[in-house]
């Protein structure tokens, strides 16, 4: 597979994947919290900047149910550090939570 080129301004080329990993952090969480959690998943597995962001509380709390409630201590099966965490404690009988299962519990 080929990858594309792009001249700079300084009239080097570089790759079309170096280009996009030039976007602020806060571009690259909008984008990847408008997608799934396994999208998610897989931003993070593909590349090293995509990974801290797209394992972000910005990106997780999109994916939280809005209306979810505030849980009593113990309440949970783990205490969750991050949103990330809380999500992936959350009951599995959602809609094919099975089928994202294997990307929450791999990265």
């Amino acid at each position: 597979m080929a990858q594309s080129s792009v001249r700079t301004t300084e009239g080097s080329l570089e790759t079309a994947a170096c280009e996009i990993e030039r976007l602020p952090e806060e571009l690259l969480a909008a984008v990847i919290s408008l997608t799934s959690p396994p999208d998610a998943c897989r931003a993070a597995a593909v590349s090293r900047t995509f990974h801290p962001t797209a394992d972000s509380d910005t990106v997780w709390s999109r994916f939280l149910p809005r209306d979810l409630p505030q849980f009593a201590e113990g309440e949970l099966p783990c205490t969750p550090l991050s949103k990330k965490a809380l999500f992936r404690c959350l009951p599995t009988n959602r809609p094919s939570s099975h089928a994202n299962s294997w990307y929450l519990s791999t990265y």
